[in-house]
């Protein structure tokens, strides 16, 4: 049995890459690009960002108006790009930046979306903090059940920990 070399992995996931960014409609291309720029954007922001800016940003991100008849079957395809965008890309983005890159994303297709942020009580008793998006009363671009295992944090001027640190 032959081994690949390292290297040549490496070349062979690039060209995979590749392939499946080329294999993308022109439209989604673009989309998938400005995903990865929206959440270069986020992460950077969240980086340089005092506290009390993220808190109000956040605060107008999970009292954005919603339009309750909204298709979160629209906005799932366009999240599944920003989660790849995020595999792909130079930067960590958590799931805030995540959803503060898709929530914007979205409402430039035209799609209503509003940011969650849950915490919970993890293993050994540390809170953890998750934020997601929903849209049309339905958690798009997240495991469905994530509504149910973190409880919904209303105030984010008492966001709990660093939000630079969520996961």
């Amino acid at each position: 049995m032959t081994r690949r070399r390292p290297e040549a992995n490496a070349r062979r996931q690039r060209r995979n890459r590749l392939r499946r960014f080329i294999g993308l409609s022109p439209r989604e291309r673009r989309v998938f690009l400005r995903a990865w720029i929206l959440l270069l954007k986020y992460r950077l922001w969240l980086t340089l960002s005092s506290r009390e800016r993220i808190a109000a940003c956040v605060s107008h991100a999970m009292a954005a108006p919603l339009d309750d008849a909204g298709d979160d079957r629209q906005a799932g395809p366009w999240l599944a790009l920003v989660n790849q965008a995020a595999r792909h890309h130079v930067i960590r983005a958590n799931c805030l930046v995540r959803g503060l890159a898709g929530r914007e994303l979205l409402s430039q297709l035209g799609i209503d979306a509003r940011l969650r942020i849950g915490v919970a009580r993890g293993d050994r008793n540390e809170l953890n903090a998750h934020a997601w998006l929903e849209c049309g009363g339905r958690v798009v671009g997240d495991s469905p059940d994530v509504s149910s295992r973190f409880v919904v944090f209303d105030n984010p001027r008492r966001l709990p920990g660093d939000p630079r640190r969520w996961r």
